[in-house]
């Protein structure tokens, strides 16, 4: 076949056609049944009227303007020892978190362990028969 003869060979879509009636639609002749509703009278108990009191005015706080001291109350020494206690609070941290975390380690790698071998252990059982049979 030709490439001509592919192309022509190709199948249209067909689309939907409308009409364009001018004519309106007919409405439906179907009957509706109206049924009137039940009428109920309901009596209930008169409310009781409360009396509204005012409230009472919430009272108005003032806020003092906020004014920079004259001079800090920390000196530069002070602010040396504060992060020296600071890096050594960091310090004992970060040695006790290394530390939990290879009691962690410690703690999982035989459970870790025996869980491959496990796995490994099924996994030939399962697929890996004709191994055996040899």
């Amino acid at each position: 076949m030709t490439v001509a003869a592919t192309t022509s060979a190709k199948k249209t879509r067909s689309t939907r056609k409308r009409s364009t009636s001018t004519t309106p639609r007919k409405a439906s002749t179907t009957k509706k049944t109206v049924t009137k509703a039940a009428v109920v009278t309901k009596y209930s108990q008169p409310v009781e009227i409360k009396k509204v009191t005012e409230p009472t005015p919430a009272p108005v706080v003032t806020k003092e303007a906020p004014t920079r001291p004259e001079k800090p109350n920390l000196t530069y020494v002070d602010y040396v020892e504060d992060a020296k206690v600071r890096w050594a609070i960091h310090s004992y941290e970060t040695r006790e978190l290394w530390s939990d975390i290879v009691k962690v380690y410690n703690k999982s790698v035989p459970v870790v362990q025996s869980a491959i071998t496990y796995v490994k252990d099924s996994y030939d059982k399962a697929f890996n028969t004709e191994t055996e049979k040899k």
